[in-house]
């Protein structure tokens, strides 16, 4: 007999898992994840601020990647990709996402 391998939840089992929340647990996770990383803050002030008009937290994920290719006062052959990507991926999804509600 085989041993039973479990799978890592899917986004599917856990929408289906969170949309049963009421307001107040919702609003528990997300404080949760705003207090877990920088990363995380970074990315829901981003999701707040393109719905609300304010751009100061994009421009933050921006100025990340133009940085790390154009970094100030280094020549122009010391840009790194690898260090931009994690900001480039972010940046999307937080700008282009539909507003969390009550930000």
């Amino acid at each position: 007999m085989k041993p039973t391998i479990k799978k890592p939840a899917t986004w599917s089992a856990i929408r289906q898992q969170i949309a049963t929340w009421e307001k107040p647990a919702l609003l528990a996770l997300l404080k949760d994840l705003y207090e877990t990383n920088t990363k995380n803050r970074d990315f829901l002030l981003a999701r707040c601020q393109a719905e609300a008009g304010g751009g100061d937290a994009i421009e933050s994920y921006r100025k990340k990647i133009v940085d790390q290719f154009f970094p100030p006062g280094a020549s122009e052959n010391s840009s790194s990709a690898r260090r931009a990507r994690p900001s480039a991926t972010t940046t999307k999804p937080a700008a282009a996402s539909p507003a969390l509600p009550n930000c």
